[in-house]
């Protein structure tokens, strides 16, 4: 139920003794001043069950801040909120607040109707999540990476980019067929997130390319992730047991080097290591 699903007919009959706590939602009924003060509140049983007996000074306290606006308010007036509420845990909300008649003496009623919006949420959560996330391997995905290397290079923090890619890919999935190929991405996504620290940010970026945003100042922090990734990508095997290696480049972000020179350098280094035999640079 929205705003522009109640007239405001029915509005005003809802906001009645009778009609608050014929509601099935939470509501509340208010008389607000042009000076900003809540003269009266009353909230109807489901409202109490929901936030508490405490919730009505919360609601005051709010009412206050927003009075100048709903005193002169035409439409219903929106917003969406998280409360912890009884007895299932953390909830969202969606208040719906409708001005009402107008009183002598400068007052005016105003109805307000709670919407559990939970389960909206959290499917806009899940499509967002999806919109960033590779779906073959669960990392990021460019799309995220892009987001990520971006604001990075628009910060302060100081990091590096790494970039990854499995040498002779394409072999495999031409002679064994695309699950097996599928396999040995899944893999080498496994590798990179044993290999890496909880606070660094991994992403598939291509085909069979991946990348990771590692957050750290120190020269000795970096060494030892790429020694960990190294050994941990000499102990992957492709199909029928066959060894895999995979190039690494990368590259530290220096202030004012923007995420497209970055991640030029970074490339640059990787398919230089790429054209190295395998004893004299990649996979480490």
């Amino acid at each position: 139920m929205r705003c522009t699903d109640i007239p405001n007919r029915n509005a005003q009959m809802l906001g009645t003794s009778f009609g608050l706590e014929s509601l099935p939602q939470p509501a509340f009924l208010a008389s607000i001043t042009a000076e900003g003060r809540v003269a009266s509140f009353r909230a109807n049983t489901r409202h109490q069950e929901v936030f508490g007996n405490d919730a009505g000074d919360m609601r005051r306290r709010w009412l206050e801040k927003t009075a100048s606006a709903l005193f002169s308010a035409d439409n219903c007036l929106e917003q969406e909120e998280q409360h912890p509420a009884r007895p299932t845990g953390s909830h969202w909300w969606r208040l719906s607040l409708f001005p009402l008649v107008r009183h002598a003496g400068g007052r005016r009623d105003v109805l307000g109707l709670c919407i559990d919006v939970t389960r909206a949420k959290a499917a806009l959560c899940d499509l967002e999540s999806a919109a960033y996330e590779d779906g073959l391997t669960s990392l990021g995905n460019r799309r995220a990476f892009d987001r990520d290397l971006a604001a990075a290079t628009g910060g302060s923090k100081p990091f590096a980019l790494l970039v990854f890619d499995i040498d002779r890919f394409k072999p495999i999935n031409d002679r064994h067929g695309h699950a097996a190929g599928d396999a040995v991405l899944r893999s080498v996504a496994v590798a990179l997130r044993q290999g890496l620290r909880r606070d660094d940010r991994i992403y598939r970026i291509g085909g069979d390319e991946f990348a990771a945003l590692i957050f750290t100042a120190r020269e000795t922090m970096l060494a030892a992730v790429a020694d960990r990734l190294g050994a941990r990508f000499k102990a992957l095997v492709g199909p029928g047991g066959a060894p895999l290696s995979v190039s690494i480049g990368g590259a530290r972000w220096r202030t004012g080097v923007s995420a497209a020179e970055l991640f030029a350098v970074a490339d640059a280094t990787m398919y230089a290591a790429k054209h190295r035999p395998i004893s004299d640079g990649r996979n480490g």
